[in-house]
Parts: structure tokens; sequence; C-alpha cells
């Protein structure tokens, strides 16, 4: 469901400068144009004098009833319609527990800037999950596991800000793509795992993540990036030791 380009029209005005002057102006054009219409009418066929006021008033007064109650229900379904089409757009695009992208949109918004990236720019890409979730959701409960992804939600998309996009790609799974200079590899990487470490749901509760972490330069597919950063993780899975750390690759 998406809105034809005359209904963002009316939409953007009707948001600009409100509605009572979207419908000012309809009923005013109305007005116009039914008088206009029935002068000419007059004008092209005989029409008996003391018919001509009578006409005139009844061409002015229906579109001043009728325009202002049709133009004022068109822009108010317009603008429900807007926003019905943009509670879709989050459904359908955001995962309903962290908040951030879900896997569709991740892919589709992976795209774009993997695809922009100069050919001497790069873009850093990361796969994250979450140590020891099953161990948590067996002893705790899986309100608490949503609780950790909840955390660890928020500090991923603090740690992306605006410039990239993170996603809760399913399960206790992440990923995020940032487009970044040379410089910023080493600041950006480290944040990321400064914000996969010491998660906290509760009090007593302390759980980290994994992430594996590449660069990838120029535009690249999506899959290969998100493998290379895969295979990163499950490298960095290996290199672990038994305790409960942040491990990262890159």
């Amino acid at each position: 469901m998406a809105l034809s380009v005359a209904q963002h029209r009316l939409l953007g005005v009707s948001r600009r400068y409100g509605s009572r002057a979207v419908v000012g102006a309809i009923t005013g054009f109305s007005v116009v144009f039914s008088v206009v219409t029935t002068l000419a009418c007059l004008a092209l066929s005989p029409t008996p004098s003391e018919v001509v006021a009578p006409s005139l008033a009844i061409a002015a007064i229906v579109p001043l009833i009728v325009a202002p109650i049709c133009s004022l229900l068109v822009v108010r379904l317009t603008s429900s319609l807007a926003e019905a089409c943009d509670r879709l757009h989050t459904l359908a695009t955001t995962d309903p527990l962290t908040g951030l992208a879900n896997r569709r949109q991740f892919f589709d918004a992976a795209t774009i800037i993997l695809r922009d990236t100069a050919p001497t720019g790069l873009a850093l890409v990361a796969m994250i999950d979450v140590d020891h979730f099953k161990a948590l959701n067996d002893r705790h409960g899986h309100g608490m596991g949503d609780a950790a992804l909840v955390v660890l939600a928020r500090r991923l998309a603090e740690a992306v800000g605006d410039r990239g996009v993170a996603a809760r790609l399913g399960g206790d799974e992440f990923a995020l793509v940032v487009p970044v200079g040379a410089h910023e590899v080493p600041g950006i990487a480290s944040g990321i795992r400064a914000a996969c470490g010491g998660i906290d749901p509760a009090p007593g509760v302390t759980l980290d993540a994994s992430v594996g972490l590449c660069t990838v330069e120029g535009p690249t597919d999506p899959d290969v990036a998100v493998r290379l950063a895969d295979a990163a993780l499950y490298e960095a899975k290996g290199r672990r030791p038994t305790t409960v750390t942040v491990a990262a690759a890159s």
C-alpha cells in the first residue's frame, strides 16, 4: 500500500499550511469554478433575467456547503492512510523486540551502503551473537534473554549512529554495516567491541557477545561482506578461552 503522487502532494501541503488552509483553498476554488461555469452557461443560452440571480446564488452556496465537508474528509482520510503506510513500513522493516532493522531491511540498507561506497572508501561489517544465550534462557527464562537482546541492541545502535545500519537478523544474531574512513576503523571497531561486553539485563546477570569484524573496500555484494564477517566471528569463537569474555576478529 502506497500513497499516490497526488496524495503525497496533498499531504505535504496540509502539513505545511494546515488542514484548514487546504480546506479553505479547495472551497474557494470550488465556489469560483461553480460561479464562472454557471455564468458561462447563462451567457451561452437564452436565460430570463429573473433566473440569473438565483442561479448564481445556488452556484455559490452549494459548493460553499459541500466543498468544506468533502475536502476535510479527503484530507483526513489521506492523513490516516499515510499513518497506516508508515505503520506498515515499520512493521515490515523493524524487529519488534529491539527496534533495530530486521533481516530484510538490513540487506536492503547494506546493499545501498556498500554500493555507494566509493572505490577508495571502506565499510566496516560486523556479525555478532550473544554468548551462552540458551543457558541464560534456560536458567533465567526467556524474559531475561529478551532483556539482554534489548540492551545489546541499544548499545549497537549507539555505536553505529545515523551513518550505518544495525539489525537483529534473528534469535541472538545481530549484524551491522558502517561506511568508514581508514583512520576511523580502529575507533569504531573498539566501540562495537565495547558494546558487546558486560551486557547486564538485570542485577547480578552479566554476559558478553562475540563479534566478527571485517572491512570491505569499494562496491561489494552484501552477501559477500556478511560471509566475511561471519567467518571472522567463527574464527573469534575458535580462539576463545572457556571463560565468558568479549571475542572479536577483524
